[in-house]
């Protein structure tokens, strides 16, 4: 599981947003393997900073975390894609903790205007 385009130079640019204030931020896919077939929980922390950044919610706060469940019994043997909203506070550089039943990641990226 990963967000698409993310690697340790990725940057959430964030500039044309329409969320309302303060909350900014872009849109993210991330896309699951379909080797792994459970369910995946995403949260995420600015790094050195007091902020934790949110997902979706268009109307007002968004959510703290996302938790995408395990595909349906029929899913084929394709990537499993989401589409979501990452949204941030402020500047500076994040961290997304990705954790599975059997793995977890750290991805750390810089949100910029």
């Amino acid at each position: 599981m990963h967000p698409v385009g993310f690697d340790e130079h990725s940057v959430l640019h964030y500039r044309d947003a329409a969320f309302p204030p303060p909350w900014t931020g872009q849109k993210v896919l991330w896309v699951a393997s379909p080797k792994y077939r459970g369910p995946i929980f995403i949260r995420g922390h600015q790094l050195r900073g007091r902020w934790w950044l949110g997902f979706d919610g268009w109307n007002g706060r968004p959510y703290a975390e996302m938790r995408l469940d395990r595909p349906t019994a029929n899913a084929g043997a394709e990537w499993r894609e989401f589409p979501s909203y990452t949204r941030v506070r402020a500047p500076g550089c994040y961290a997304y903790q990705i954790d599975g039943t059997t793995f977890s990641r750290i991805v750390v990226f810089r949100a910029a205007p």
